[in-house]
């Protein structure tokens, strides 16, 4: 039997509502190759495990399905991390959520020839459509269509965006990565990658770390905002919200020391604006006079600064300002 080429993992829990979409993304690819989809229910209450039944059962040299008994991402996220990558098999892997799902039949074969054909690339990603959580096509995309041209894009260009403040350029339902890549992650960036609280950025900014990017600037898959159990849903409270401003911090230190501190600027400021984010608005106001915080309040614009005055010097405006940035549609900081 051929060698699996590219592995798939497919994380689901309670994804019932859209998963037959994902599933079906997986079983229409048209390749040259063998691969494998690795789908783990993670102890869903709903159906998700018995859809997967269905497909594991209709399409056995694909679907390899795993079913948790017990929540085990919710033990540790980590341990569940590194479980699923000893899953994999293939020279390639792909990522995929149960609740988004993949629109092109070509897309696995592309992203593999892209890095067949090209050896100086770690990883291949492409745009991605975005839906409503009731499966409405919106117009937006990951990244938007016009920020890259199709073909390698380098490394360090990408790596600097990325640190840069507010800079993700790409969806997990876009990523295709080398294999050796899980092996650096558990060992050469072992401690960047326990301490990032993402773990899909962690994977990039790895990547870059050894090799350059293949891009397609193509829709290749969809993925659905604010569905429900997904991750964004969950970043509502101002406790959570600090405590990953702050993990964030901690672990772009360890990345600073892993990429031999070669963006040493855009990380020091990465990390004074993460602190300065679990500050409330009136902490803000008082951080102009402190080094550490000195560019990023230069930075804000002449109203956030007024505003920021204005919770200072008379408190009961920090609701209103607060109403203010959510009405816009701003990052909210929940202070």
């Amino acid at each position: 039997m051929p060698e699996i080429a590219v592995s798939v993992i497919c994380t689901v829990f309670n994804h019932a509502k859209y998963l037959r979409n994902a599933l079906d993304g997986f079983v229409m690819q048209k390749t040259n190759f063998p691969f494998e989809v690795i789908v783990h229910d993670d102890a869903s209450s709903d159906d998700s495990a018995a859809i997967i039944r269905e497909y594991e059962a209709k399409y056995p040299n694909i679907i390899k399905a795993i079913y948790q008994t017990e929540n085990q991402y919710s033990k540790d996220k980590k341990a569940f991390d590194r479980f699923l990558y000893s899953q994999v098999r293939g020279k390639y892997f792909a990522y995929c959520e149960g609740d988004d799902y993949w629109c092109d039949p070509t897309k696995l074969q592309r992203q593999h020839d892209a890095l067949e054909t090209h050896p100086d690339c770690y990883m291949s990603a492409h745009i991605v459509g975005n839906i409503a959580e009731d499966g409405t096509l919106l117009t937006t995309t990951i990244p938007s269509v016009l920020t890259f041209e199709e073909g390698v894009l380098e490394a360090d260009h990408l790596r600097k965006q990325m640190l840069d403040k507010e800079f993700y350029p790409f969806q997990t339902t876009s990523f295709f990565f080398r294999s050796g890549l899980l092996e650096y992650m558990e060992n050469g960036a072992r401690e960047f990658v326990y301490h990032c609280p993402v773990t899909d950025y962690a994977m990039v900014l790895c990547a870059l770390n050894r090799g350059n990017c293949y891009f397609i600037n193509e829709i290749m898959s969809r993925y659905r905002r604010n569905s429900a159990g997904s991750w964004s849903s969950r970043q509502k409270s101002a406790a959570i919200h600090n405590t990953f401003s702050l993990r964030v911090a901690e672990s772009l230190s360890y990345y600073n020391e892993l990429s031999g501190k070669k963006f040493d600027n855009q990380i020091t400021e990465q990390i004074a604006d993460c602190k300065f984010n679990t500050l409330s608005f009136r902490e803000q106001f008082r951080a102009r006079k402190n080094p550490e915080f000195l560019p990023i309040y230069h930075k804000l614009s002449g109203r956030q600064r007024f505003f920021l005055g204005c919770c200072y010097y008379f408190p009961p405006f920090t609701p209103i300002y607060r109403r203010m940035k959510s009405a816009r549609g701003a990052k909210l900081l929940y202070r």
